[in-house]
């Protein structure tokens, strides 16, 4: 996770390929291939990404799409629980340009619980703080299917779904190959940004708005 010049490394990939395909309830495959939907990290069916069943990790569904969104490893994603740096090996935390933030000074505020809420844990009753306005657009308001959310798959598909707090404020997404069913493109929970053999990111470039056409 770091900061790139001028560029906007916010989740620009992950959103887009997410919400404007529109797919819920999709189900593709990780980049290694595998011949079955979410197939775990001990399938020995594996095929290259540019086969017939290893197009299937594709959002497109060929070689041209985004690959990997569903299982495979986790994705670190630039959203963030109130500007809380953690375990990451940073040495100053990224501008808050080019981060989605969850903050303590929202409306409503990111460290109150709901007094409908039925959860008593921050990393399920933070998705019901959340609003189009201090969430909309980033893969947490519009994919939970329940008004107080209770549970770790309450994303749509049922995907895996934990928020990020205080102690683990770093958002990873998509899941690994070993959760299986639980993985998927709407799969989020909460890390405190260690390095680790799983994890990933991705990196998304936009044009300089002080360069000219």
């Amino acid at each position: 996770m770091a900061e790139v010049g001028n560029t906007d490394t916010l989740f620009v990939a992950w959103r887009v390929s997410v919400l404007a395909k529109g797919c819920v309830g999709c189900r593709f495959v990780t980049g290694a291939g595998p011949g079955d939907d979410k197939a775990d990290i001990n399938s020995t069916n594996l095929h290259q990404y540019h086969t017939t069943i290893g197009q299937q990790a594709s959002t497109t569904g060929n070689i041209y799409g985004i690959y990997d969104m569903a299982g495979g490893t986790y994705e670190y994603v630039m959203g963030n629980y109130n500007s809380t740096q953690s375990t990451t090996y940073m040495a100053t935390m990224p501008s808050a340009n080019h981060l989605n933030l969850y903050k303590t000074t929202d409306t409503p505020p990111f460290n109150t619980k709901p007094s409908w809420s039925s959860d008593e844990n921050s990393y399920r009753y933070y998705f019901d703080v959340c609003t189009r306005a201090n969430c909309g657009g980033q893969a947490n308001y519009e994919t939970t299917v329940y008004q107080s959310v209770s549970g770790s798959n309450q994303s749509w598909g049922s995907d895996y779904s934990n928020f990020v707090n205080l102690n683990y404020p770093w958002f990873i997404r998509g899941g690994s190959a070993g959760n299986g069913s639980g993985a998927g493109l709407f799969y989020s929970d909460y890390d405190g940004g260690t390095a680790f053999s799983a994890y990933g990111f991705r990196v998304s470039l936009s044009r300089w708005s002080s360069l000219p056409l």
